[in-house]
């Protein structure tokens, strides 16, 4: 013990000396971990964090977790840490920073591995599991890769005209490869789980690897599609289902398989506006620590991949995970929250709060609780695999990420008394911009019925068919508009095509280089 003490402070003696460690006198709410041979670049996104009023310190990572550890909770007893920043890939070595570890409980009865590799180790001060820091790490190998993904950043966090992309959120599904009518089950299960706690003024779509479902496009075509539902841009790319450390999912049909994404198809993600940020809902894919760098690490490397990362490190389950995304809705969507960290630190803090003390998901958690008594192979150590999930599920990118919240843009919609084919719908602008208003069906509703597929439908000759079968269905927009408006009471009138009928959604979107707000109001045509 007396020697582990005198070679602390002989490396708390070096790093002052050298510099590494800057600012002690300030109240220092940003720490940085980071080999000497990326703190050049690091300066960048240092100099870009310090500008937002951040104070940053810098330290190199030691030789091992435990020094690190005790290196961490050393300054935050002096000092006011918020965040933690960990640059650099996983490992041992003067170029890595090293990761924790933890001994697995739960999802070795999973087929996991007996240990799980963990930063969370960092980011608990003391020892009672819950992160007390907001942590992330970017898992850069040069000064080319930090510089690319500070780029992502500085657009993610940019105000401008051009931000559609700001209020689509995607969900790719895979199946669960049961028989068929669990398998329908789950995917009504996942979609009533994520369509009711998404407020109605986001545009959402779902594209689930089941070829008997509608929301299913030809299953030679799953893989493009999918990654067109990155490139287009969106806040979130969400992918629930089975994955691996190099890649997703297959999509089985009686005619074959087919990829989703993998480390080879990496480079074909590349958002046109707005970088997404991705959570992965499955195993693996965020190994860090693994020797040959996982999907997260491989997507984050594209120069117009994604902004960030979420996902597990080993086997992730199906209990705690559900509680784990219905939290991170909860803080990004009515959350004070103003980053990413901080979304996930709170989102794993309140994951552990027992379903009684969580008005806000009451019913749908009991619903994920008694379901996981019915299936979880070890239902005895519920509590255990949530304790778990704060060890294995991670950040991958910048917690300090700024998330542009929207303004709420309060909307009321009524049918015209003169002529039922119009909708009058008025709103409160709260700075000129430009104003875009779609009529649509709710997330519920098809636009036509579901034509029944078999497998006389798995076919060369109907691809084309299976795809616009499931654009049809992904297109729930009836009618919209986009007008200039001012500051002030704004009203307009909007006629309906005659398709338009039933329960409709009225949604509405304000741009300008000042920010954005969304609002959403209902409407029924009898």
């Amino acid at each position: 013990m007396r020697t582990e003490r005198y070679v602390l402070i002989v490396q708390w003696f070096i790093i002052i000396s050298l510099g590494g460690f800057s600012r002690l006198a300030a109240a220092i709410d940003v720490l940085v971990v980071c080999p000497p041979q990326l703190q050049a670049a690091a300066q960048q996104w240092i100099a870009y964090r310090e500008s937002q009023g951040f104070q940053v310190a810098v330290i190199s990572p030691p030789a091992t977790a435990e020094e690190l550890r005790e290196q961490v909770r050393e300054i935050a007893r002096r000092q006011p840490l918020r965040y933690l920043v960990l640059i650099g890939d996983a490992g041992a070595g003067p170029e890595r920073v090293p990761t924790g570890s933890r001994a697995s409980v739960v999802n070795r009865h999973f087929g996991s591995e007996p240990e799980i590799a963990s930063d969370n180790f960092f980011a608990d001060l003391d020892n009672d599991h819950l992160p007390d820091l907001a942590i992330g790490r970017m898992t850069v190998d040069s000064d080319d890769d930090l510089s690319m993904l500070l780029e992502r950043i500085k657009n993610f966090e940019r105000v401008d005209v051009q931000q559609e992309w700001r209020r689509r959120i995607n969900a790719i599904a895979g199946v669960g490869g049961f028989d068929p009518l669990l398998d329908r089950v789950l995917e009504q299960a996942t979609r009533r789980i994520i369509q009711s706690h998404i407020p109605e003024a986001y545009p959402f779509s779902m594209t689930f690897g089941s070829w008997s479902s509608p929301y299913c496009p030809a299953p030679e075509r799953f893989s493009e599609t999918a990654i067109d539902k990155f490139n287009e841009g969106c806040l979130f790319w969400v992918y629930v289902g089975h994955g691996h450390r190099h890649g997703l999912d297959r999509v089985l049909t009686p005619k074959g398989r087919y990829e989703i994404a993998d480390n080879s198809s990496a480079n074909l993600f590349r958002a046109e506006t707005g970088s997404p940020i991705v959570l992965l809902l499955c195993c693996y894919a965020a190994a860090f620590d693994d020797p040959r760098d996982c999907l997260a690490e491989e997507l984050l490397r594209q120069p117009r991949g994604p902004v960030a990362v979420l996902g597990g490190t080993r086997v992730t389950m199906p209990y705690a995970m559900s509680l784990l995304s219905l939290e991170m809705m909860q803080e990004l969507f009515d959350g004070p929250s103003k980053t990413l960290g901080e979304i996930f630190q709170l989102a794993k803090r309140r994951m552990i709060i027992p379903e009684d003390q969580a008005p806000e998901f009451g019913s749908t958690r009991r619903d994920i609780v008694e379901l996981a008594k019915l299936l979880s192979p070890r239902r005895d150590l519920l509590d255990e695999e949530l304790i778990e999930h704060l060890y294995l599920y991670h950040l991958l990118g910048d917690p300090l990420l700024q998330l542009l919240r929207p303004t709420p843009l309060r909307i009321v919609s009524q049918l015209s008394p003169m002529d039922p084919r119009f909708v009058n719908v008025e709103c409160d602008v709260g700075f000129d911009g430009e104003l875009t208003i779609e009529i649509c069906y709710p997330r519920h509703r098809f636009r036509s019925r579901p034509i029944f597929r078999d497998e006389s439908r798995l076919t060369a000759d109907n691809n084309d068919w299976l795809h616009r079968d499931y654009l049809q269905h992904q297109n729930l927009v009836c009618t919209k508009v986009t007008l200039p408006v001012q500051y002030g009471r704004f009203s307009t009138t909007i006629e309906l095509p005659e398709f338009a009928k039933g329960a409709l959604t009225v949604r509405a979107f304000l741009t300008s280089p000042r920010g954005h707000a969304i609002g959403a109001d209902a409407v029924v045509v009898e």
